[in-house]
């Protein structure tokens, strides 16, 4: 598996790097650190200096922060082959730019940087990156009071193609004994009582085939289907099954299908309180 990590030096940053311990990740993982300069004009201190940016617009500091990021993955997961490298221009551009040059499956990031009074501003970069990136996108927010606990996963199920890719992306990868994974579906609540039925009973089958395949990978397996909006039952259930990474397409079905989760996957990885995989195939 090839992975790029985009990487600012931020707690955030740092801490989405302790956290793909609990991605499932292969031990062959081919991984690529890479830190971006960001050339944009000197931002202004709350008393109205301008910062100095002289390192902001210097790609060898950009290096040399991935090389340290590189240095620590190479720590923690002594398995994997690891590269660093510094880029330069629009954050968001050059990682979505960069994980298609390189062909990787995923890219990770953390969910915000450095604030605005520092170098490498991050910000809402994550979400830029969810946006545009052709290439699946792991939004990552550590959870160091579950470091010692199973691991629970949930995938957010609307029946199209790009759900299933996230089942499939769950399937593929590297899980300890004892992980779960929670199936979540939302059933439009605009269909009258018998449609109503009639859809959940044609996702309750659906949930039952996924569950079979995700026992024959050793994991745990549980369903979640309810009348209610998507986002507000996959990121109110997320947080109260404490689940470390929610597990959506980048697309679902169209707006006079079941169930929309393709709009909703970017607002969920922007809002979620745990990590995000939002999957292209």
């Amino acid at each position: 598996m090839k992975i790029l990590i985009a990487y600012d030096g931020s707690n955030c940053a740092k801490d989405a790097l302790k956290e793909l311990h609990r991605a499932g990740l292969p031990a062959d993982t081919h991984a690529t650190v890479i830190t971006v300069a960001e050339p944009w004009a000197a931002p202004v201190t709350s008393d109205g200096r301008k910062m100095d940016v002289s390192e902001l617009l210097d790609q060898t500091v950009a290096s040399k922060r991935a090389e340290e990021a590189r240095a620590l993955l190479s720590e923690y997961f002594p398995g994997w082959t690891v590269e660093s490298e510094g880029g330069q221009g629009s954050p968001s551009h050059v990682i979505a730019e960069r994980g298609g040059q390189l062909g990787v499956d995923l890219i990770v990031i953390g969910s915000h940087g450095l604030n605005a009074l520092e170098r490498f501003v991050f910000g809402s970069i994550s979400q830029q990156v969810v946006t545009t990136a052709h290439r699946s996108v792991r939004v990552s927010r550590g959870n160091p009071h579950r470091d010692k606990e199973p691991i629970r996963l949930m995938i957010a199920f609307d029946g199209s193609e790009d759900a299933n890719n996230a089942v499939d992306a769950v399937l593929s990868r590297v899980w300890p004994e004892r992980t779960k994974v929670w199936v979540v579906t939302a059933v439009g609540s605009n269909f009258d009582e018998e449609a109503n039925n009639e859809e959940r009973e044609h996702f309750a089958e659906l949930h039952a085939r996924i569950s079979e395949r995700l026992k024959e990978h050793g994991l745990g397996a549980a369903s979640i289907i309810d009348n209610t909006d998507p986002k507000h039952l996959i990121l109110e259930s997320a947080k109260e099954l404490e689940t470390d990474c929610i597990f959506v397409g980048s697309r679902g079905l169209t707006r006079f299908e079941r169930t929309l989760i393709g709009s909703v996957s970017a607002s969920i990885s922007a809002r979620a309180n745990c990590s995000v995989e939002v999957v292209r195939k």
